[in-house]
């Protein structure tokens, strides 16, 4: 097993990654363009990690809140490009920053474009960030959004996006 790993790092290695020995650390963007084992979670200073989810197969985006102000919020997407034993290795693709209306905003995966009207269905690698303003019972209205792009790119939403209130069982 060792060897199969070893052979896989090396393959990362030439098509343009360096597999991390330790977890990447530092500024969010020291995590573009690095590989490393999902058994070494990433960190960013001064931030703490907010855990994260799969937008699509095989991307994902990992989430932190700022220490000092948490309005301050990191988006980090990556995307899976083997495995280490249990643990998947990640590749990060890109970042982005945002700043919330208040400190009770947070992230909801379960988000669509729109108004709240209609039966409710999510868009894939969409990420609201919400606080509690209602946009319908069981729906809330996103402060701000980011898109995850099939490249892993990040982009910011604009216009109205609705996500589904998690705590209201929807």
């Amino acid at each position: 097993m060792k060897a199969l790993t070893g052979i896989l790092c090396g393959i990362l290695v030439i098509a343009g990654g360096s597999v991390a020995s330790a977890r990447p650390t530092g500024d969010e963007r020291a995590l573009v363009g690095v590989t490393w084992s999902g058994g070494e979670p990433e960190e960013v200073a001064g931030y703490e990690s907010y855990g994260g989810s799969y937008v699509g197969d095989p991307l994902a985006v990992s989430l932190f809140r700022s220490t000092s102000n948490p309005r301050d919020w990191i988006v980090v997407s990556k995307r899976e490009v083997g495995r280490d034993g249990q643990h998947a290795l990640w590749r990060g693709l890109d970042t982005i920053r945002l700043n919330a209306a208040s400190e009770e905003t947070f992230a909801a995966f379960e988000c669509r474009r729109g108004a709240a009207t209609g039966e409710f269905s999510a868009e894939a690698g969409l990420i609201g960030f919400v606080g509690r303003t209602e946009a319908a019972p069981g729906l809330l209205r996103a402060e701000q959004a980011v898109q995850v792009g099939a490249d892993g790119q990040l982009s910011r939403v604009s216009g109205p996006v609705i996500c589904a209130d998690e705590a209201a069982g929807i």
